[in-house]
C-alpha cells in the first residue's frame, strides 16, 4: 500500500471520480490543488503518482487531462457503492 494515508488517497480517488462524472473529463493539477485543498501542484502530482503506482488510476503523460480510474480503483472497498455501480 502507499506510504501516505490511505484516506488521503481514497479522498483523491473519490474527488477525481466526482469531477469526471460532473465534467466529462479529468481535472488539471491546478483544479486538484483547489478541489482537494492541497498546497501545491507538486503535491497533486505526488498523489497521482501514488494512485498510479498502486494501480487505481492510469495516466497518459503525453496528453492533458488523460487519466482514468482502473477496475482496481473502482473495486476499492473505501469507495462509495454508487461509484462502483456507475461503472459496472
Amino acid at each position: 500500500m502507499a506510504k501516505i494515508s490511505d484516506s488521503r488517497l481514497l479522498d483523491a480517488l473519490r474527488w477525481i471520480h466526482r469531477y469526471q462524472e460532473r465534467h466529462g473529463y479529468s481535472p488539471t493539477m491546478r483544479e486538484m490543488v483547489n478541489g482537494l485543498y492541497l498546497s501545491s501542484t507538486s503535491i497533486a502530482n505526488y498523489r497521482l503518482l501514488q494512485l498510479e503506482r498502486i494501480g487505481w488510476i492510469e495516466r497518459d503523460r503525453e496528453r492533458a487531462r488523460a487519466m482514468r480510474i482502473t477496475e482496481k480503483g473502482l473495486a476499492e472497498p473505501g469507495l462509495d457503492s454508487h461509484i462502483r455501480k456507475a461503472h459496472a
